[in-house]
């Protein structure tokens, strides 16, 4: 395979008649190692023929290595920290052991899922993601399916931006109330944290930048060290239910139908917490060696995280030896109650909480670096109102799409004053940003699948499953329709219009622009991937 993938690269036959173009201002070093006419690294070799087999410029410089993406990735999607601020939609509907079944299976799908994506991801390394996947794999239909899909991931990317955020804030704040009994929260205070914290990712991703990898594999230390620094406190202090309790008690405090079904409903933890699984791929413009390390940094992701996630889920379920009590808490995240009946210390909690409130903030700034190369990467195939603004780059120390950074800021600042008058809409954002993220990575692999059943020729790559492909991408596909269905279901049977998920609702309308936007001006403008790429 290295063999057809070195002909792909640089004597492949294209679309056409010509054959992929070089990259005239590069020179390649003794190490395959391409640099830039000021001596700047910018890839290796396998990068310049993949850049040219989809028809792009190298804007963007390759800082990133394999560690530096998968301490990106890792911290992005941040599983055991997600667990911890998200677990009460698995207590109310599954209890401890639903929490614990879900969770292990919905890790084994994940896999699926990202090994899936980890094959186009090698295919075609690329910003845009699964929206040029679907270009490129998608036949006929690709053009509509491509702009919809791209739509709808930098939704479900602008919406973890806005969560985190979020999480982050209301960490920061129940931190002063444990200290301050008598402070009372107020959204606005949520609201100013909010915009403070994206101001603070926006100050990284611009000025620095340049030092983003770097920061990367300090904070994937941290993940690693700030998870030991939780669980083994718990391990040592906390009061312990029976492992009858843990593993086999089923809860159905949402008031549905059947046990089963309240279940389903709580999975949304378990694949929340495995959401951003393409956060790698969307940085594969800027990462050295791209075709061979962002595969792999999306697989390891998955099995890092799923690892540590699987045993905090474990460790924190015992920690609960009374899942009511712990559901009717009046602490914003109901994990604050079982860290104080730990450790039976407000200094203690209050050290603790500090490490899912520091990692919280970098999944933040991460989200804001992969929503940011999302919407640029649009901006190139005029897929975006206002293009031209979006696809500028600017140079601040290293390249980067400015503009599109300043974009998902403006974002979170409107969510963030929404949240002043209302939570309603912001508490839902987590399960639109599952939704809107499995409905992108659905549709790229359902034509990766199509395409395979029908026997069409795929690009190499420098990552594959083999004979076990078509079967991984199916269980991934049945997996993440699931996955989405149920992130839009409420957590109580009966609803109110403040305990209502409208995620829904917020898909749909976005999905409804985004048809609108393509009939009235995309169908003529939008320039769809495949229409760049060369084949072999």
């Amino acid at each position: 395979m290295g063999s057809d993938y070195e002909m792909h690269c640089h004597g492949g036959k294209a679309y056409g008649d010509s054959a992929p173009r070089p990259f005239s201002d590069q020179e390649l070093d003794g190490d395959n190692v391409r640099r830039d006419i000021s001596g700047v690294q910018t890839g290796t070799d396998a990068d310049a023929g993949d850049m040219a087999r989809l028809g792009r410029s190298q804007e963007l410089r390759r800082n990133f290595k394999s560690l530096s993406v998968l301490g990106l990735s890792v911290t992005t999607m941040s599983t055991w920290v997600a667990l911890l601020l998200t677990n009460t939609f698995a207590l109310i509907n599954g209890g401890l052991a639903g929490l614990i079944w879900t969770y292990l299976a919905s890790w084994i799908f994940t896999f699926a899922l990202a090994a899936s994506l980890a094959e186009m991801a090698s295919m075609a390394p690329t910003s845009g993601g699964q929206y040029h996947w679907v270009s490129e794999f998608g036949g006929k239909n690709s053009k509509f399916l491509s702009y919809i899909t791209g739509w709808l991931a930098a939704l479900g990317w602008q919406a973890l931006i806005a969560t985190t955020a979020y999480s982050s804030a209301v960490l920061i704040l129940s931190m002063a109330a444990i200290y301050h009994p008598v402070y009372t929260m107020q959204n606005w205070h949520q609201s100013l944290l909010m915009i403070g914290i994206g101001i603070i990712g926006t100050l990284m991703n611009t000025f620095g930048a340049k030092r983003l990898p770097m920061l990367e594999g300090i904070v994937f230390v941290l993940h690693i060290f700030g998870w030991f620094a939780v669980i083994i406190p718990l391990w040592v202090l906390a009061p312990k239910a029976s492992s009858t309790e843990v593993f086999g008690t089923f809860s159905n405090f949402g008031g549905w139908s059947t046990i089963g079904t309240a279940v389903f409903v709580g999975t949304i933890t378990a694949t929340g917490s495995f959401a951003g699984s393409d956060a790698a791929a969307h940085l594969s413009e800027e990462t050295k060696d791209a075709s061979k390390s962002v595969p792999r940094m999306i697989v390891g992701t998955v099995m890092v995280n799923g690892a540590m996630g699987f045993v905090f889920v474990i460790t924190y379920a015992y920690c609960i030896t009374n899942v009511e009590a712990v559901l009717s808490s009046t602490s914003p995240f109901p994990f604050i109650d079982v860290f104080l009946a730990a450790l039976g210390s407000r200094a203690g909690t209050v050290c603790l909480m500090t490490i899912p409130c520091i990692l919280s903030v970098c999944t933040s700034l991460n989200a804001l670096a992969a929503a940011s190369r999302q919407a640029w990467a649009l901006s190139r195939d005029n897929a975006l109102p206002f293009s031209g603004w979006f696809r500028k780059v600017v140079v601040i120390g290293t390249p980067i799409p400015l503009n599109a950074v300043l974009f998902s800021l403006s974002i979170l600042v409107i969510i963030a004053l929404i949240n002043i008058g209302s939570t309603a809409a912001l508490n839902t954002i987590f399960s639109l940003f599952t939704g809107a993220t499995s409905f992108s990575y659905a549709v790229s692999i359902s034509c990766l699948l199509i395409r395979r059943l029908r026997g069409d020729p795929l690009p190499p790559a420098r990552f594959s499953m083999g004979k076990f492909s078509i079967p991984v991408n199916a269980f991934a596909v049945i997996y993440i329709v699931v996955a989405a269905v149920a992130s839009f279901f409420p957590v109580q049977a009966v609803v109110t219009p403040a305990s209502m998920n409208w995620s829904c609702v917020m898909f749909g309308g976005v999905f409804i622009i985004a048809v609108v936007y393509y009939i009235v001006y995309g169908r003529k403008h939008y320039v769809e991937p495949i229409r760049r790429v060369r084949k072999i």
